[in-house]
């Protein structure tokens, strides 16, 4: 794993921020920290070849996410032993293959790891807009989002409170996954039982709140197209 050089050139994609100079070998580690950012602002990835996409720690504000789109072409990422885009610990963000009108999916994981997804939502991220993605190849789900509970770590247990809110999934094409192609919620037990036992204690995972996925192209996928868990309030599943 390696953790990227940014550039400077912020000006040529009109972005406030660019990633480029991106490895196309080792997981990319992208640090909300690296950046002197402010909710709103938008992050470009210039188009290329290269390795995944691991966002940390990206925070927006209600009404003010941090967008990331990619500029200059798309965005194709080739990942064998992890998954293609994985944000962990963000919150208010919208990741949009919009950036260059000369292409439909602006970012493209053309393939990940065994047993991995394409694009993965998890470690209490929430409040999270993907669209225009193509997502293929992959060793487990096209699109995941959820925080599993473990044993080690009560704050993933559903008591504490965590909800994961505002999802919104659209507009992208998922094809050829060996799993599901959008697995959105924990499926190992509701309100009774639990695949999840700690010390004798059955532990659940998060609720969801106002989920919508709709106007996604879904196929040759493995197992469910779309697998929506443990959603108590407002989810939609329509149009695909």
């Amino acid at each position: 794993m390696g953790l990227l050089s940014y550039g400077l050139q912020a000006q040529n994609c009109d972005c406030d921020h660019v990633l480029d100079n991106l490895s196309t070998t080792d997981v990319n580690i992208i640090h909300a920290s690296s950046f002197d950012y402010a909710p709103g602002d938008v992050f470009c990835v210039r188009g290329g070849q290269m390795a995944g996409l691991r966002f940390l720690g990206f925070k927006g504000a209600p009404g003010e996410p941090l967008t990331f789109t990619n500029c200059e072409g798309a965005v194709v990422i080739n990942e064998t032993p992890h998954a293609g885009i994985t944000f962990i610990e963000s919150e208010y963000i919208h990741l949009t293959g919009t950036g260059d009108s000369h292409v439909q999916y602006g970012f493209h994981v053309a393939q990940s790891g065994a047993g991995q997804v394409g694009l993965n939502v998890t470690a209490f991220s929430t409040d999270i807009e993907i669209d225009h993605v193509e997502i293929e190849n992959t060793g487990f789900a096209g699109i995941m989002a959820k925080t599993d509970p473990r044993c080690e770590n009560p704050t993933t247990w559903r008591a504490s409170g965590f909800v994961l809110r505002n999802l919104d999934i659209h507009h992208n094409y998922i094809h050829h996954t060996t799993g599901e192609g959008i697995y959105i919620g924990y499926s190992g037990g509701y309100k009774v039982e639990s695949n999840v036992s700690c010390g004798g204690q059955k532990r659940f995972g998060h609720w969801l709140e106002n989920v919508e996925v709709h106007h996604n192209l879904i196929e040759n996928v493995g197992w469910d197209g779309i697998q929506l868990n443990l959603w108590r309030s407002n989810g939609k599943v329509h149009n695909n």
